[in-house]
């Protein structure tokens, strides 16, 4: 692709924005109770949002490297995901279910907690007992 083209949203852009510039400046001239500075200034504005959105696509273009709307690659994993494998891997998720089950059932012995040990006082931080 061409450097020019992708150079032609940026150059737009300076040239909306060089067109809102005597826009906006025939409306700071215009009479001040009139109703035609809004007009001008409204006009102007129109522009640099044009200038704006023209620079913000330059951008675009510049850093993908060509085209703004440029078709994205398929992810890597895509083909992995499509179709489900038929070989057996030798998971049995019932079997794997009812041996969880089986471990947390209530005849399961239980482990003691490990036993709760006290600082001495006065050991540490904070007040010390009086």
């Amino acid at each position: 692709m061409r450097r020019g083209i992708k150079l032609r949203y940026i150059v737009g852009g300076f040239a909306f924005f060089l067109i809102s510039k005597p826009i906006e400046l025939q409306g700071d001239m215009a009479p001040a109770g009139s109703g035609e500075r809004l007009g001008y200034h409204l006009l102007a504005l129109v522009f640099v949002v044009f200038a704006l959105a023209s620079f913000v696509r330059g951008v675009i273009v510049a850093f993908r490297g060509g085209e703004v709307s440029a078709p994205r690659k398929p992810a890597r994993y895509a083909d992995v995901f499509a179709d489900e494998p038929d070989t057996d891997i030798g998971f049995d998720p019932d079997a794997s279910l009812a041996r969880y089950r089986k471990s947390k059932s209530p005849e399961a012995p239980q482990q003691s907690p490990p036993p709760v040990t006290t600082r001495p006082q006065g050991a540490g931080f904070g007040r010390k007992p009086v």
